[in-house]
Order: C-alpha cells, then structure tokens, then sequence
C-alpha cells in the first residue's frame, strides 16, 4: 500500500461537512523524479497568492503569478524525507478559461528531483493548503490508492511502493491518451467535422488513418523532444484546423444542396487530415511534456501506450457518431420530399456550427493568449 496515514497533525473538530471543493493530487513517480498533478477550483489557487485579474489571460498565468504558486506549494504542500522538505520545481500551471470562476478548474504540475537516496527511503506529506478555507481537502492518489488530507494532517509515503512499474505505467499512460481526447473539446470537433463528409466506411478508414499516422510521428518527436513547437502556437493552429475543415464542408454541402445531390466526399480530405495530424499530435504531446516519460525502455512503451489510448478512444467516437450520421442521412433521404437537397442543407448547418466554435477558439487564442 503507497500511503499510512499517521495520526499525528490531525486538528480541529470534524462536525460540519464538506464546505469547499477539494484539491486533488495525483502522483506519478518516475526513474528521475516524482510528478504531482494537481487540480482543483481556479479561484482557490488564486486567491492563495493574491492573483490579480490582469495576470490571467484565457487559460494561462503570467511567470510572476507561477512563481508564487510554486513557492506556496513548496510552503504548504510539503513532501519531506527525513524531516527536510524536498523543494519542487514548477512544470505546467493552466486553468480553464471563459468559464464560472466558481466552476473552473486548474492544473499545476510539479517535479520533485529523486536521486539513489530518495528512491529508497520514506517520504512524508503535510497538507497545509487552503488554510483559510473551512473544511479544506486535498485528495492524494498514488499506485491505484488515495487517502483525503484535512489541513494539517500528514501521510506516509514509501517510495519503494511507488517504484516505476512497467505494467502501472503502461496503463496509467494508455488512460491519460483516453482522457486526453475526451476531455478536449477542439479535438473532439476536429474528428467529427472528418467524419461529415464520409459516406462510407472505407472513406472514414482512410481518413482517420491518415490523421493518425500524422500525429503519431509528431507525437513521438515532440514528446521527446527531438521537435517542439509552442504551445500557444500549437493551440492557435488545432482552432485553425477546426475552422478550415469546417469551412471545406460548408463549400461541399452548400454546393450540393444548389444542385440538389448528396455530398460527394473531399478526394483530398486523406491529405487534409494528415496535414492537420501533424499539428493535433504537437497538442497531444503537451501533457507528456508536462508530467515526463519515465527513462529507459520504459519511455518507448509508455509513449505506446499513450498513443494507443489516444488511438482508442478516436475509435470510441467515430464508432458511435459514424453509425449516427449515416442513420440520419437514410433517415433523411428515405423521406423523399426534400431528398438530398435537406441531407446537404442539414450539414451544412452542421458544418457552420463548427467553423463557429473553431472560430471562437480561434480569436480566444490569438488575443487572449
């Protein structure tokens, strides 16, 4: 078991529930470092260091506003071994952007160097975050395990229990691909606006598997940082490939629908999607980056894994949405009065409604930052 909580720091009365959402923290240990992700409402961690609204610009924060989340981390979330503070270095910090302040969440991410000594010892853990908070929580999860830290209540970690894992890794990695697609809305979009002008099940295997392939090799590349590209740029580019499939399908529906025809599938579109791969898999190295790949052979098999989750949960949406969409083109063309003519208008009103929120993420990344 990764963690015995000690019994030692527990204060105060326990009577009233739950008052503020907790913080959860995710630990991750790798050959040279322990990565600790932490999320929980955007308004707790700015509110902590005093953040003013000008050092928050969409979903980003500026250096001065990340160094001070950081030093009061180190302060209050403290990882020690043998009595002396292990001090963490700063990897990632966003929030989500354009929401309720009282609903959005952030993301930090934060490393803490191991050597020989610290991978054979044990470690402890004190909460002491959101002391002004009644009630405050922080979630600690670690090797399939999680224990709930109250303000000043401490945990035991035996870091031999967190040893990398092959098997652990491979499936922890494999998950994060899954939650990666499902948790980002734009490359969720971009998949489906692929999929509207496929007519059959050889055009969407052809199309998917050229955006597959595009993003696995720049997956890789960036992931290993053998090539980076910006991650505000990154973003900026995926909104802009939201856009441009959305504007294509627009041009092809509406002609269709002049000449009253079904849409005929983009010859093209295996390119386009290939191009546009290119860019999504910069995105989705973002978060490898930010939390590492372990080291030796384990990288290459974490990275797999990663990859085949993405892969995964691609198949997950187009074999429920690609059933959908033909069932409502049959449906559609079997009425008979308005034939291919309401097919096409239909995706075309589909297809103006990407471009739309491809365009609103667009200008929120260009200007927001």
């Amino acid at each position: 078991m990764a963690f015995a909580l000690l019994a030692i720091g527990s204060t105060g009365a326990r009577a009233h529930q739950l008052q503020v959402e907790p913080i959860v923290a995710i630990l991750r240990p790798q050959e040279k470092f322990l990565s600790i992700e932490f999320t929980g409402n955007v308004q707790d961690i700015t509110q902590s260091v005093d953040a003013k609204p000008q050092e928050k610009a969409g979903d980003r924060f500026v250096p001065a506003m990340e160094r001070r989340v950081l030093a009061y981390f180190n302060e209050r979330f403290i990882v020690a071994r043998d009595g002396t503070p292990l001090v963490a270095e700063f990897v990632a910090l966003s929030a989500q952007g354009n929401l309720d302040p009282t609903k959005a969440k952030f993301r930090l991410a934060l490393r803490y160097p191991l050597d020989a000594t610290t991978r054979q010892s044990t470690w402890h853990l004190e909460n002491r975050l959101l002391d002004y908070l009644p009630n405050a929580r922080v979630i600690v999860t670690a090797n399939g395990t999680s224990r709930t830290l109250a303000h000043g209540e401490q945990a035991e970690l035996d870091t031999e229990a967190l040893a990398t894992n092959l098997l652990r890794n491979l499936r922890d990695f494999a998950v994060l691909g899954v939650e990666h697609i499902f948790t980002g809305p734009d490359h969720l979009l971009f998949i489906v606006a692929l999929l509207l002008v496929s007519t059959s099940f050889p055009q969407l295997v052809k199309t998917l598997t050229g955006f597959t392939i595009a993003h696995s090799v720049t997956l890789a590349l960036s992931a290993l940082s053998i090539m980076v590209l910006d991650s505000r740029l990154t973003d900026i580019l995926v909104a802009l490939s939201i856009v441009y499939v959305g504007l294509e399908n627009l041009l092809v529906f509406r002609k269709a629908a002049r000449e009253n025809t079904s849409a005929n599938t983009i010859k093209h579109r295996f390119v386009v999607a290939g191009a546009f791969g290119l860019v999504h898999g910069f995105g989705f190295s973002g978060i490898l980056r930010e939390i590492g790949l372990p080291e030796g052979l384990a990288r290459f098999w974490s990275l797999l894994a990663f990859n085949l989750g993405v892969e995964a949960a691609q198949i997950v949406v187009a074999g429920i949405a690609f059933p959908l969409l033909l069932a409502w083109r049959r449906r559609t063309l079997d009425r008979g009065a308005t034939g291919p003519r309401q097919w096409a208008s239909n995706l075309q009103a589909a297809s103006a409604l990407v471009v739309l929120a491809g365009g609103k993420w667009l200008v929120e990344r260009v200007f927001l930052g």
